[in-house]
């Protein structure tokens, strides 16, 4: 299999790694402590913390009243 190195480095480039570690810790074990760190653009909205069957992919949206609106017309769109 090739590799490409820059490839794999290209999240710690892009800086979206460290924020993508605190959103899935937070997915994985939802506590005030894991809440915390999570970047303000990404921070959990109080819909987002009381649905917990949605999406994984509506974590990384960067507005929170778009994840919310999101949220509220689960079953008008395919995730």
């Amino acid at each position: 299999m090739l590799r490409c190195s820059i490839l794999e480095k290209y999240p710690y480039m892009m800086d979206t790694a460290l924020p993508t570690e605190k959103i899935l810790r937070w997915r994985i074990q939802p506590t005030p402590e894991n809440r915390a760190p999570i970047p303000e653009p990404f921070h959990p909205t109080i819909l987002q913390q009381l649905v917990i069957d949605r999406p994984a992919s509506l974590d990384f949206i960067h507005f929170g009243h778009l994840r919310d609106q999101l949220i509220i017309n689960m079953g008008a769109y395919d995730a």
